[in-house]
């Protein structure tokens, strides 16, 4: 009997030894399955829909700029976007430093996540800082988390991203795009995801 049971422990242990090791795409898989990301929902990402009636942004959407209202001009436009028929264009016409484009969700239902923000962005010209995805996560007490990604230049239509936490004293997320110093710069595609822990 114990060697029977001895036997049929030996064979199991060689069996193991004798399997393959997990290929390429099955460790592929399992780091993308460790990767997956679930979408939280924002108003209007693509930019399709309109202004509603005296306002400058398009529908969801709240546009803001450094102290004079007229220094940069929003507009929706049909042009080869990178998803849908039209994109959100900003571009500044006096010598006001920044313009933001956001929307804001409850902190609330989202604490304790790790959030992923990006755009598809294209820039036709820039001569400061740059334009690309921005997130601030605020607190009763001020900004807990206040994230920016920025670039000067793109070829076409590029997606940028941003990540980051938000803690138990978060009360709003705050997520959209910049734009600073001049130039003229083209959004779409506004992505909002929870990434697996």
């Amino acid at each position: 009997m114990r060697i029977a049971l001895f036997c049929l422990v030996a064979a199991a242990a060689m069996a193991a030894c004798a399997a393959d090791p997990p290929s390429a795409d099955a460790r592929a898989a399992k780091a993308e399955e460790k990767n997956q990301s679930r979408a939280v929902a924002l108003n209007n990402p693509g930019f399709e829909k309109a202004p509603r009636k005296s306002e400058r942004c398009p529908e969801g959407w709240h546009c803001t700029m450094h102290s004079d209202p007229d220094s940069f001009v929003f507009r929706i436009e049909a042009l080869d976007g990178a998803q849908g028929k039209q994109a959100l264009c900003v571009e500044r016409v006096t010598h006001e430093p920044w313009a933001l484009v956001t929307q804001a969700l409850p902190g609330a239902s989202l604490h304790g996540t790790k959030l992923r923000f990006s755009l598809s962005v294209r820039i036709d010209r820039a001569d400061g800082a740059g334009a690309g995805p921005w997130a601030v996560v605020h607190g009763a007490t001020g900004n807990l988390v206040h994230e920016e990604r920025l670039l000067t230049a793109t070829k076409g239509w590029e997606r940028i991203a941003v990540e980051f936490p938000v803690g138990a004293q978060a009360q709003i997320v705050e997520v959209g795009a910049t734009m600073q110093g001049g130039g003229r710069v083209c959004f779409d595609e506004a992505r909002l995801e929870i990434r697996a822990p």
